[in-house]
């Protein structure tokens, strides 16, 4: 009976140290990392930054008035040398850093938006529903859950509704800034229904635009659409 006492006190401790252990490099880790850490500077001469997206939900597309609402996560990836703890002895067990709650507005982010965006909102019903991850190498990624609407229209001779996404750089010229797509760019929920519509394809393309300001690195991703009675998406 004692023998089982003290194995079992000692499984508790052994518990409890592991907890404090994690907590402490935790806070240590994203204190070190953030103490110095200036974000209105950006890391590189040049930040190439990867995108994928994940198509959740379409909530309308209405071709009316040349517009799709949807729901979708938003990721983007880029290197930060200054967030590197791949040397720090005390992390060697992180697999990475998540930031959240106000500590992800404390770094550089690209400053990312959507070019023929009508409408758009973050969901934060309970909490916001993004994150940033810290990688050992110096890798961030943030994930973000949108909700938009942005513009579309008809080809000719109006077979098909085509909806495009383009994101780009809103201050940073192609010369700072590259924005280029994921192996994988597009994900699309299955079973994806749409009134009055039929998802026949999606495709990823590139639309750098020269402005009086600059050149811009441009992302697209296009969704066709054929009007139907109820439709739904197609195996891309």
């Amino acid at each position: 009976m004692k023998r089982a006492s003290v194995v079992l006190l000692l499984t508790y401790c052994c518990s409890a140290l592991a907890v404090n252990d994690y907590v402490s490099t935790q806070s240590e880790l994203t204190h070190s990392l953030l103490e110095r850490y200036d974000r209105h500077i950006k890391p590189d001469h040049k930040v190439n930054v990867s995108v994928n997206l994940y198509l959740r939900y379409i909530k309308e597309v209405d071709s009316v008035s040349g517009s799709m609402e949807y729901q979708l996560t938003f990721r983007q990836k880029w290197s930060d040398s200054r967030l590197s703890f791949n040397e720090n002895p005390d992390a060697v067990n992180v697999n990475f850093l998540t930031l959240i709650s106000g500590e992800e507005k404390q770094i550089w982010v690209p400053d990312t938006f959507f070019r023929n965006e009508l409408e758009a909102k973050i969901h934060n019903t309970m909490v916001p529903n993004e994150y940033i991850r810290v990688y050992p190498n110096g890798d961030v990624l943030q994930s973000v859950r949108l909700t938009l609407k942005t513009t579309c229209g008809f080809n000719s001779p109006k077979t098909e509704f085509i909806c495009p996404v383009q994101i780009a750089s809103y201050g940073w010229t192609a010369e700072d800034v590259v924005y280029t797509w994921t192996d994988k760019p597009i994900m699309v929920a299955k079973e994806l229904r749409i009134k009055d519509f039929s998802l026949d394809k999606y495709m990823t393309d590139y639309c750098n635009v020269k402005t009086s300001t600059g050149e811009y690195s441009c992302l697209n991703a296009e969704f066709r659409f054929t009007p139907v009675g109820f439709g739904g998406v197609c195996n891309n």
